[in-house]
């Protein structure tokens, strides 16, 4: 198979030619808005301390004041907010897009957008429904198992016409337009994918609100090369908010059992659960169990080299908790990669550098990584 995702070396000339350029370009624009920031946030500052000074002198309107310095931090926090987000979007539009479009130009990039709710839920890979459910920055499109010439014509649904209610329509079934040079019998995977965070909202013994992070990083859907029905979930036996024991009751759909495979490395490290025994051992043949181990460990490595320097101990701590997942679910695979970090993100007060956009590179990137060591796009057409 042609090797479709990119290298290092490829990503040096990239930046060098179509990047570095752009971002000196883009250093006026973050330099205006980082002052933009900083004088909004003086004005708020000084404008929320007046009627405070006012509550004191004036206590008998103490309230009053106080509703008044509420308002003031709202609009300030709320104008902060905007600053931000067009920097962020510039930022995103200019450099993410342009990232993306190296990677593979069939994908396509919506940064608002992120694999809706429906889906997360679909991979039965958590007991419960989480509270909360965040995301961005929605890539998907195809790839193909060898080179062919590019085509004008973009696919019917595009990042400005993706809304929740067809993203899922997307992700699943991105036909090609009729005329496509792209000939019907040519391998391809049909892939997208999105930071999310789930979020579980509990209340402790004193009934204040807390929350616990589920999940956190990257969430890919994934054509499969093999047609199968029923259920496969794959999760970690470290991982605390992972127990078979509650899927059931949450989820009225066919019961799941454990299984154990031949791998006795991989039957340590994941638990393994299925509706169908037989197609579990279908979907995981010896050489596909080495793959996924090669894969969660090579996905901790890297995300291991972006946390920054702290005690060993912390270190080690949140090294234990990048933890992947893995759901197999009528002809699609899912992969959650809980990284616990932003990705896709910049920073106002510091200039972009080559590191911070391979970072961006590198993570999306996986996606190509992830369908190549899995030979996802392989004999893809025996499908029915």
């Amino acid at each position: 198979m042609k090797k479709i995702s990119k290298t290092r070396e490829e990503f040096d000339q990239f930046y060098e030619e179509e990047i570095k350029g752009e971002i000196e370009t883009l250093e006026a624009n973050r330099n205006n808005l980082k002052k933009r920031r900083n004088k909004q946030a003086k004005i708020t500052a000084v404008a929320a301390l007046i009627p405070i000074v006012f509550g004191l002198i004036f206590s008998d309107y103490f309230i009053a004041f106080f509703i008044a310095t509420f308002v003031v931090l709202i609009i300030g926090f709320s104008k902060l907010s905007k600053t931000y987000k067009s920097f962020e979007g510039v930022m995103k539009q200019r450099i993410v897009r342009k990232v993306v479009t190296f990677i593979n130009p069939e994908f396509q990039y919506a940064p608002e957008k992120h694999i809706p709710k429906e889906t997360f839920l679909d991979t039965r890979v958590f007991p419960k429904k989480p509270d909360k459910y965040l995301g961005d920055d929605l890539i998907w499109g195809s790839v193909y198992d060898q080179d062919q010439p590019e085509t004008e014509k973009e696919h019917e649904l595009s990042a400005q016409t993706a809304t929740p209610e067809n993203i899922k329509q997307v992700t699943s079934s991105l036909e090609r337009n009729v005329g496509d040079s792209q000939p019907e019998d040519i391998p391809k995977t049909d892939i997208a994918f999105s930071e999310v965070t789930a979020i579980d909202a509990w209340s402790d013994t004193d009934g204040h609100p807390q929350e616990t992070v589920i999940f956190q990083g990257l969430f890919f859907d994934v054509d499969f090369n093999k047609d199968f029905q029923g259920t496969t979930v794959i999760a970690p036996r470290k991982d605390l908010f992972f127990d078979f024991k509650k899927l059931d009751i949450f989820h009225k759909q066919p019961k799941l059992e454990e299984i154990e495979l031949d791998n006795v490395e991989f039957n340590e490290r994941f638990a393994v659960k299925t509706t169908d025994e037989v197609k579990a051992r279908y979907i995981l043949t010896p050489g596909f169990m080495e793959k996924m181990l090669a894969l969660a460990d090579g996905a901790k490595e890297r995300s291991k080299e972006r946390i920054p320097n702290q005690h060993l101990k912390i270190v080690a701590k949140t090294i234990e908790k990048i933890v992947p997942y893995f759901s197999f679910k009528d002809g699609k695979m899912y992969f959650l990669l809980n990284t616990l970090q932003d990705h896709f993100e910049f920073n106002i007060d510091k200039k972009a550098d080559k590191e911070s956009i391979y970072n961006y590179f590198e993570d999306i990137n996986q996606a190509l990584m992830l369908v190549e060591e899995l030979d996802l796009n392989l004999k893809l057409w025996n499908k029915t």
